[in-house]
């Protein structure tokens, strides 16, 4: 998340009234782990060398008023008070060199704390990326899988369709033989029906024929009789 120089220099001038330690992780910390490790050092650094341009200011305004005043002042005691502004300027300047080289151990330290800590995350991102993109090769031999069955499937059932068709087609056709048979077998009982009626009714004149036949024979019978006795 962004943040602002303002924001790093108040916590810095923060830590330094408090005597606290002004680190990159400090900093970072304190704004609540907002920012990179990167800006918050550059930010840092800027407000490191405005203090310095501070203290420099200040230790001009301190210098002795003997050299200020070198015209009026003896020799001696100009030199004896350059000697000691000397002096002091180069323990401060030792001093202000040990606290750069220290804040610059620190800010290497931070740096190589945070280059240790990236490589950790990108290790585990790295390992995470394996493992996905194996699940992604997985996934995509599944899918090749089963977009095989489904078009072997697919395949079934257009056969199936077409043999349904077929079954279909096969049962309409034999549903029209059937109304035919039907038909024909209706047209067959009727005319059977009048056979049978006109076999009942040549049977009834059979019948009257031969009860006719059977009546005359005696008839003939009787008459031969009746003959045979006028013969006597």
């Amino acid at each position: 998340m962004y943040i602002t120089k303002e924001e790093v220099f108040t916590l810095a001038q923060q830590f330094k009234a408090e005597d606290r330690k002004i680190t990159v992780s400090t900093i970072r910390t304190a704004l609540g782990n907002r920012g990179s490790f990167s800006t918050i050092s550059n930010h840092l650094r800027e407000w490191r060398k405005e203090e310095r341009e501070k203290s420099n200011n200040v230790s001009d305004e301190e210098i002795p008023a003997p050299i200020r005043e070198v015209g009026s002042q003896m020799v001696r005691a100009v030199w004896k008070a350059a000697s000691d502004w000397a002096q002091k300027e180069i323990r401060a300047i030792k001093r202000l060199a040990a606290e750069q080289t220290k804040e610059s151990e620190e800010e290497v330290k931070e740096a190589l704390q945070e280059l240790e800590s990236l490589q950790a995350k990108n290790a585990t991102l790295e390992s995470e990326l394996s493992t996905i993109r194996s699940e992604r090769d997985q996934l995509t031999q599944e899918a090749y899988s089963h977009s095989q069955v489904l078009e072997q499937i697919r395949g079934e059932l257009e056969g199936a369709k077409s043999r349904w068709a077929e079954l279909e087609k096969q049962v309409h056709t034999l549903s029209e033989r059937v109304v035919q048979e039907t038909a024909r077998a209706a047209t067959a009982e009727a005319q059977l029906s009048r056979v049978e009626k006109d076999l009942d009714r040549e049977r009834s004149r059979s019948q009257d024929l031969s009860e006719k036949l059977t009546k005359e024979a005696r008839e003939a019978a009787m008459y031969r009789e009746k003959v045979a006795q006028l013969k006597k």
